[in-house]
C-alpha cells in the first residue's frame, strides 16, 4: 500500500493522479511541498451509520462469523453504551489516535482538519450535487 508507494519514490515522479485510502495520516504523508495532494471522503451521516452497524451485528444468524450471543436482544440503547458500538472511526484516524482516550480538543482537530483540508461529500447528496462539488473542487468544467 502506501509504504511500497513511498520506497518506490512514485509521489516524486509525477505520473500518479490519484491515492484511494481510508488511512488519511499515512496517505497525507505521500504528499509535500513538491508533490501536493487534495483530499476528498464520502462521509454517511453518523447516527444513520451506527444504526445500520447495530442491524447488521444483530441480524448476524448464530452461523455467521461475527454473530456475538452478546448482542442478542440487547436494545438500540444497550448497543450505543457497549464495546460494539463504533468509537469515534474518523477522529481516530484522522488524527492517528486509535487506542488512547478520546478529548473534546481531539474532536475540534478532527473538525479542524475536515474543514481546512478535506472536501466532505455526503453519501446521501444527489449524483448531480457530489459532481458539481468535485468539478468545483478540482477545477474542471467537464
Amino acid at each position: 500500500g502506501i509504504q511500497e508507494f513511498l520506497d518506490k519514490e512514485l509521489a516524486s515522479d509525477k505520473t500518479v493522479d490519484m491515492i484511494v485510502s481510508p488511512y488519511f495520516q499515512e496517505a497525507a504523508g505521500v504528499f509535500n511541498s513538491d508533490y501536493q495532494g487534495r483530499a476528498f471522503t464520502f462521509i454517511r451521516n453518523p447516527i444513520k451509520r451506527e444504526l445500520a452497524h447495530f442491524h447488521d451485528l444483530n441480524n448476524k444468524n448464530k452461523t455467521h462469523e461475527k454473530y456475538n450471543s452478546a448482542l442478542a436482544g440487547m436494545d438500540l440503547g444497550g448497543f450505543v453504551n457497549s464495546e460494539y458500538a463504533n468509537n469515534n472511526w474518523l477522529t481516530r484516524h484522522l488524527l492517528g489516535k486509535h487506542g488512547e482516550t478520546l478529548i473534546l480538543k481531539d474532536l475540534e482537530a478532527a473538525k479542524d482538519i475536515l474543514r481546512e483540508k478535506v472536501l466532505v461529500l455526503l453519501v446521501d447528496d444527489s449524483d448531480e450535487q457530489i459532481n458539481s462539488r468535485l468539478r468545483m473542487y478540482f477545477g474542471s468544467s467537464g
